[in-house]
């Protein structure tokens, strides 16, 4: 039986805020700058982990970030957004920082 792919996950900040959010919260050697995704573009991603995307998806509203998020099967996988699925219950926050 095959061994499952690693999943890499990749966030996209859409404004200064945001990006600034993301150097403060995610390390600065996973910055991805220029590279091609699956829609043929090319993105600035950081790379980080499922946690860290969860944790951007909660605190979205309440600091007003703007990102997409964008996964990547396997090493060689094609980099795709990702749609998280909206639900109008709200799970226990966890925070970011954002001095």
């Amino acid at each position: 039986m095959a061994e499952p792919k690693a999943t890499f996950w990749y966030l996209e900040p859409f404004d200064s805020d945001t990006n600034r959010i993301c150097s403060e919260n995610l390390a600065g050697e996973d910055v991805v700058v220029n590279i091609r995704c699956a829609d043929g573009k090319r993105h600035n991603l950081w790379r980080c982990n499922h946690f860290e995307v969860q944790r951007f998806e909660d605190c979205r509203n309440q600091l007003r970030l703007r990102f997409r998020v964008f996964v990547q099967q396997g090493r060689c996988g094609a980099i795709r957004e990702w749609k998280f699925e909206r639900t109008g219950a709200k799970r226990g926050l966890v925070t970011l920082n954002s001095t």
